[in-house]
């Protein structure tokens, strides 16, 4: 399963170079990936959950040091 996260990051926020945070954990092990932000303010990721990777997920998106977008879901 390939899963895609967008975000958009607020015009007031949006600084040229910076990349966003993707904080992905999963059974209480976290993993950071930076990611490009488009000139739009607009983030793309994706990655692999493969069929061993079922339980709980927490998604933070971070950008510039502040939480944009927060979810969960449950792999089953």
């Amino acid at each position: 399963i390939i899963e895609k996260i967008t975000a958009q990051i607020p015009d007031n926020l949006y600084r040229k170079g910076q990349k966003a945070d993707v904080i992905i954990t999963h059974d209480k092990n976290s993993d950071k990936q930076k990611t490009l932000v488009n000139s739009k303010g607009k983030m793309d990721y994706s990655f692999r959950i493969t069929d061993k990777m079922t339980g709980k997920y927490e998604i933070t998106i971070n950008y510039l040091g502040k939480a944009i977008k927060k979810f969960s879901y449950d792999i089953r």
